[in-house]
């Protein structure tokens, strides 16, 4: 447990996430026709930007069902490469305007700080793939993080390429790195 609380209580004053000078872009925008139902289930990482909270994590799956209220419970799963331990944490998002917007924030009740974090999922066609971005203002600064989510834990290169082109599209820095899935 300690894996994921100490990252995420020095999340946004530590290296990793791109941090940048100014407040969060304005130009990046959530899906507008976004259906919660179709995107429950599992996903996999494929790609993410260097994350304090998740190093040397491998094998990593996101696993989202429907919660009360209209949130979404969120069991989040890794290895980890150097120890072979499996760690987990599970969180509740909500929607920040409505539930065809995928702006949501999402806290996870089990630390000791309580912190809503942005999870934007940019684009999805919920059968493949998923382009997830986070973006948090501290002081003068931004501390951003990208997450590419397939449903398939070796995506084809289509899938990849839709992805991807997400990216471009919302002039997004292509800073990933990709997430070993083998041998999980």
């Amino acid at each position: 447990m300690i894996f994921f609380i100490f990252p995420l209580l020095f999340l946004h004053f530590s290296s990793g996430q791109v941090l940048s000078l100014g407040k969060c872009p304005t130009n990046v925008q959530p899906m507008q026709d976004f259906n919660a139902t179709q995107y429950l289930g599992e996903w996999y990482e494929y790609a993410r930007y260097f994350a304090v909270f998740e190093f040397d994590g491998e094998c990593v799956t996101a696993t989202y069902g429907a919660g009360e209220n209209g949130t979404v419970k969120i069991k989040n799963e890794l290895r980890n490469g150097l120890l072979k331990n499996h760690l987990s944490i599970t969180g509740i998002a909500t929607f920040v305007e409505s539930p065809t917007v995928a702006k949501l924030s999402v806290v996870f009740p089990s630390l000791p700080v309580r912190f809503a974090a942005p999870y934007w999922i940019l684009k999805t066609d919920f059968d493949s793939y998923a382009v997830v971005w986070s973006c948090v203002q501290i002081l003068v600064f931004n501390s951003q993080n990208t997450w590419i989510l397939t449903r398939n834990r070796i995506p084809s290169k289509e899938t990849l390429e839709n992805a991807y082109n997400v990216l471009k599209t919302q002039n997004i820095a292509n800073l990933l790195r990709k997430t070993n899935q083998k041998d999980c």
